[in-house]
């Protein structure tokens, strides 16, 4: 009787520890940041019926780098701005919530030079020489794909093909097609990568989980999938995509005619990927946000919008204890959950900022600090009404004005969106928009708001140099690089990135959680990437929480293979004699509830700390990028390596 009285003892004792861990969290999961991505793993996780979490975001609004504010009565967006990539599922999302926009017309522009002549002509002919030659390091890159060679600089492809920019409208020309693009210039731009992101398609997933149409949180997904269909990739109906291959085997029998159809496909996304058509700019009155207020369901529920906490700027990030994670703001307060999703932009990551106890395995900061952190400013310049608009000449009604200056320091105040043209904003409007890539966005945005102002009158005098041009009487600089919450625009593939190991930048580290556009492999460096990370980030921790498979990244382990660690066998054992202490003291009917309460729990822990092994991880890159047809019309060939890549996948 003293024998079971003591196993009694060790098993209630066993459930107060357990019950005491449980309620010393404040909540299940905890999001670091309000952006794209926490916003979106938020609405995974409610979408799929868990609401236990909080979100910390450092600014006072939620949206991260999809920002708008009021300059001058006027909605303007500091951040995200076009839709993209064209054909996705961000724009069908668009579509469905009406969101207002406009389609970009980069040919309605005037190139003028700092003498003030209009050079137009001259630009778009070396734009039409240099579309050529993107087009051959484009199949350049392709190869380089198919055949998984070494990766060079988009400069280097670019000298291999024969261009080389010499005059000002070659220079401008350049700017205009790869640094306004990529926000960088050619040299630090992976060949690789630029391939990837113009010729090859996603997967056919809505982007965002909306289940505004049930009374449920939890739903059945493929009832979900059915009646948003709406919503998914044109992608879907793509023989880029090998997923869909089949369907096309049977519509196109005759080599010839699926060459044809391929050949169409393919010519035709390399046209939008160079000249940005169909590209829809928002000019919504409610601004880009409403992507999100008007998809994300929990945003619409109090109880829940209130799970977001500002002004929490997060400083430390303790993984230390196998339980729980901690994370310490720099207003004192911290917060303790079970599961972390870290969100915060690449520059804030690469710089060091959040300390993380202890400090994160080398291959996942050498593997972040290998990407490259953009800098893209928008200058936004308003004019007094009673000046006029120094721009009103009919030889100036064109949406873009383009800066072909005889500097040899690129992209110095190279593009200027006119407001004032068509439907932006309207005749009235005396507003113009200025960008500025890498270094120059770097360099005028850590200058005073004067010295800015001075320098734009100065190159638009030159520009317009029949007028007087005067100094803005008003000015808004976006400052993503000056911003200590981001230091930066949006994450880009640097020289030499290893696409097969992109498993790194996803993986978690133990309880932590990693989400971001950087991050997402198929669409780095804009909002729809960063949607699909915290989607994709959301379903890892619910599946962490609620079933066996919570996978991470193990050093030693081959990118595309198996990834995890096995069980603790500490905890196995343990998990064993805690069960059958409570079978023992079962006899009290106490025991038995306790033992399995116990087992439970720890049998969670376990399957956190084990990778899943059940199942073998496609290759990464092969997993989003389908292989090129062959030229002509081997149509078999095709087939035939497709299926080699396939059954490569798998071993």
């Amino acid at each position: 009787m003293p024998v079971l009285k003591f196993y009694f003892v060790i098993a209630l004792l066993a459930l107060t520890i357990s019950m005491e861990a449980e309620s010393a969290t404040d909540a299940k999961v905890l999001i670091l940041g309000a952006g794209a991505s926490g916003l979106n793993a938020a609405q995974t996780l409610h979408y799929k019926g868990e609401n236990d979490f909080l979100i910390l975001e450092a600014e006072d609004h939620y949206g991260g780098r999809v920002h708008n504010v009021r300059f001058l009565q006027r909605v303007v967006e500091l951040g995200a701005n076009w839709i993209r990539p064209t054909g996705s599922k961000l724009e069908n999302l668009a579509q469905k919530i009406e969101l207002a926009t406009r389609p970009s017309d980069f040919d309605d522009i005037v190139a003028l030079t700092n003498k003030g002549a209009i050079v137009t002509d001259d630009f778009k002919l070396a734009l039409d020489w240099l579309d050529d030659k993107l087009d051959e390091a484009l199949d350049l890159g392709a190869d380089h794909i198919d055949d998984e060679e070494t990766d060079m600089s988009l400069r280097s492809a670019l000298k291999y093909v024969g261009w080389k920019a010499m005059t000002p409208e070659e220079k401008l020309a350049e700017w205009f097609r790869i640094d306004f693009d990529l926000a960088d210039e050619p040299e630090r731009a992976s060949l690789l990568a630029y391939a990837a992101d113009k010729l090859y398609t996603e997967e056919d997933e809505p982007v965002v989980e909306d289940n505004s149409n049930n009374n449920n949180d939890n739903i059945n997904e493929q009832d979900y999938l059915k009646e948003q269909r709406d919503l998914v990739l044109v992608a879907d109906n793509d023989p880029f995509n090998y997923r869909n291959r089949d369907r096309y085997d049977d519509r196109y029998d005759d080599d010839d005619r699926f060459s044809d159809y391929w050949n169409d496909r393919y010519s035709r996304r390399r046209r939008q990927a160079y000249d940005g058509s169909q590209e829809q700019f928002v000019i919504d009155k409610d601004g880009y946000i409403q992507i999100f207020n008007e998809t994300m369901t929990f945003l619409r529920k109090r109880d829940y919008r209130d799970n977001i906490l500002y002004n929490k700027v997060v400083e430390r990030i303790d993984y230390s204890n196998d339980r729980e994670v901690t994370v310490f703001c720099r207003d004192g307060t911290s917060y303790t959950a079970e599961y972390v999703l870290v969100t915060f932009s690449l520059g804030v990551l690469q710089s060091d900022l959040i300390e993380f106890v202890p400090a994160l395995p080398l291959w996942k900061t050498t593997y972040w600090n290998r990407f490259e952190m953009a800098a893209y400013s928008k200058i936004f310049l308003n004019y007094n009404e009673r000046n006029g608009r120094f721009w009103a000449g009919e030889e100036y009604d064109k949406e873009w004005f383009a800066n072909v200056h005889s500097s040899n320091r690129k992209g110095m105040w190279p593009l200027f969106l006119n407001f004032a043209h068509g439907d932006l904003f309207g005749k009235d409007t005396h507003m113009l928009m200025a960008i500025l890539t890498g270094d120059e966005a770097r360099r005028v945005e850590s200058l005073t708001e004067t010295e800015i102002m001075r320098e734009a009158e100065n190159t638009l005098d030159s520009m317009f140099n029949r007028y007087d041009v005067p100094l803005p009487n008003s000015i808004l600089v976006s400052n993503w690089t000056q911003n200590p919450y981001t230091l930066g625009s949006y994450a880009i593939w640097t020289l030499g990135m290893e696409r097969d190991c992109f498993d790194k930048m996803e993986s978690r580290v133990g309880r932590v959680f990693f989400a971001g556009e950087a991050t997402s492999f198929n669409n780095t460096g804009n909002l729809q990437g960063a949607l699909e990370s915290g989607k994709r980030e959301g379903l890892k921790i619910y599946n962490c929480i609620y079933s066996s498979s919570c996978k991470q990244w193990k050093t030693g382990t081959k990118c595309g293979c198996k990834s995890g660690v096995a069980a603790s066998s500490n905890s196995t054992s343990l998990t064993i004699g805690i069960f059958f202490v409570g079978m023992i003291v079962g006899t009290f009917g106490v025991g038995l509830i306790v033992g399995f309460i116990s087992y439970k729990k720890i049998k969670q822990k376990a399957q956190v700390d084990k990778g899943s092994t059940d199942k073998k991880m496609p290759h990464t890159y092969m997993d989003y990028v389908a292989v090129r047809p062959t030229a002509g019309s081997q149509n078999q060939t095709y087939q035939d390596n497709l299926e080699k890549k396939k059954q490569a996948m798998l071993m």
